[in-house]
């Protein structure tokens, strides 16, 4: 991961704290607003000096709410995602705070303020991260925080010219090679030169030893090693899934053992270190 990408997360969280309670504080003027209170009438007058230290709490509700549901992943999320993220983190975080004020009714019981909440909250925080991502990937355009890429297989040409159309996904292709072995032999060159982050297989590759000989590279120079899902079966769980120019991507990550159906009667298992 790049120094950027943990920057942009890290910021995330404050920033999203400090809306959810700014938004939070404004829902409750408008609730009590003469333009509101004339269609929604005040059943419940809630001291603002008391729902204001409800605000606090409650806004942190809503940040762990989104940290839950994968809101504040490194890799930047498809535009779709991120807005059902930001939704499924506020609606979760609104209905811990209307469980929590059902059996604590001396605490709450103003439901508009409630719904005003789950409304701005969403939106504040969808809002925000579409900026946010919209800078990154203006960052990745101008090269900031990319990661190098070595392509592998007979699908690498075709790979490299997608990843050249589509620089905001922050991709970058350092070298195309068409063979394993080749790749082999340059990874640990490029790896010394601190010219290369990830490792991209395309294609199935019948032997097993020099498919374990790549994976053993990629682990020795502390390098991600990717592959393109329809090259062989997964039997590794802790995976993640990206779809890059139409083929769909999966991510070893670090830290476990892991067993590939490279075909339909070889298997090879490999450890990747942290």
């Amino acid at each position: 991961m790049k120094r950027s990408e943990l920057l942009v997360t890290a910021s995330l969280l404050p920033i999203d704290y400090a809306l959810t309670v700014i938004v939070l504080v404004l829902v409750y003027h408008l609730r009590f607003s003469e333009f509101v209170s004339e269609y929604l009438p005040v059943l419940f007058v809630l001291p603002f000096d008391k729902y204001f230290q409800l605000v606090f709490v409650a806004g942190l509700i809503f940040v762990l709410s989104n940290a839950l549901v994968g809101l504040y992943a490194i890799r930047p999320k498809r535009l779709v995602n991120e807005l059902l993220s930001s939704f499924l983190g506020g609606t979760l975080g609104t209905a811990i705070i209307v469980i929590t004020f059902f059996f604590r009714r001396d605490l709450f019981e103003s439901r508009a303020i409630v719904l005003f909440a789950w409304i701005a909250v969403v939106l504040v925080v969808a809002i925000n991260h579409i900026l946010i991502r919209i800078m990154q990937r203006r960052m990745y355009r101008k090269g900031i925080g990319v990661h190098r890429v070595l392509l592998v297989g007979g699908s690498a040409g075709e790979m490299s010219k997608f990843l050249k159309r589509s620089p905001s996904l922050g991709l970058v292709t350092v070298q195309a090679e068409i063979d394993v072995p080749s790749a082999c032999e340059i990874i640990p060159q490029l790896a010394a030169k601190d010219v290369i982050d990830e490792v991209f297989m395309l294609d199935q590759v019948g032997d097993s030893e020099i498919m374990q000989k790549l994976l053993d590279t990629c682990h020795d120079n502390h390098l991600t090693f990717r592959y393109a899902t329809d090259t062989f079966g997964a039997r590794a769980t802790n995976m993640s899934m990206d779809v890059i120019g139409g083929m769909p991507i999966l991510e070893i990550r670090a830290g476990i053992s892991t067993s590939l159906n490279v075909s339909n009667t070889t298997n090879i298992s490999f450890t990747f270190g942290a």
